[in-house]
């Protein structure tokens, strides 16, 4: 358990991620107010980061260090199917999201009077999210 983070700076940050996402779209069209659509889109998102780096105080539970992160990242291909309805600029629509990130850490800790340590995980399970969702186009 680390109490207080102290010492990092938004120059310490080196984030870079990465999103691409494209996909096909089918939309009823008539006179009636109310259109139908359905759509699939598929993408990727690719996330990183490396070198962060904060010092810690000492407190009840251990003793002043360091700690740096060596390797953070995630990879995620994911997949939406969906279907909804449009009347006029409103949308009503039902998404389901599939993914499975794979997500990597590795981060270095250094208490005062001891040596470094590495821990490193990995993550890979499987996601899926249904979402309601409602949008307006003002134009």
């Amino acid at each position: 358990s680390i109490g207080a983070i102290d010492g990092a700076t938004p120059e310490d940050m080196k984030m870079r991620a990465i999103a691409v996402f494209t996909g096909l779209e089918v939309r009823t069209i008539g006179p009636s107010p109310f259109q139908f659509r359905g759509f699939l889109q598929g993408g990727m998102l690719m996330l990183s980061e490396k070198g962060y780096h904060v010092s810690f105080p000492q407190t009840y539970y251990h003793l002043k260090g360091e700690a740096t992160v060596d390797d953070i990242s995630a990879n995620a291909l994911a997949l939406q199917v969906g279907g909804g309805i449009v009347a006029g600029r409103f949308t009503l629509d039902v998404r389901w999201i599939m993914s499975k990130p794979s997500v990597s850490t590795s981060t270095t800790i250094l208490y005062q009077y001891t040596d470094p340590k590495t821990v490193k995980s990995t993550d890979d399970r499987m996601l899926n999210l249904f979402m309601l969702t409602a949008g307006f186009s003002p134009f």
